[in-house]
């Protein structure tokens, strides 16, 4: 039993447990994982056209200030 024997005895164990179980989830990892998707620039910039590349939806802003600093120019005109 665990219990019985030398805590130095113990330490080592319990070092081998964890290395095995390192072990054993690496190779289930490696089985688990499937293939690599290659992902190259020149693929994934023939997707896309120039327009897409430049356009970012995120930068849109639609409620500027530009009515509130030239509000005295409409009225002038």
């Amino acid at each position: 039993m665990a219990v019985q024997q030398t805590p130095s005895h113990l330490g080592r164990l319990i070092v081998i447990e964890l290395l095995v179980s390192v072990a054993l989830f690496g190779l289930g990892i490696v089985m688990v994982a499937g293939d690599f998707k290659e992902i190259l620039m020149e693929t994934e910039m023939a997707k896309q056209s120039i327009e897409s590349l430049d356009a970012r939806p995120s930068f849109y802003a639609f409620n500027h200030r530009g009515r509130a600093v030239f509000r005295n120019v409409a009225l002038k005109n």
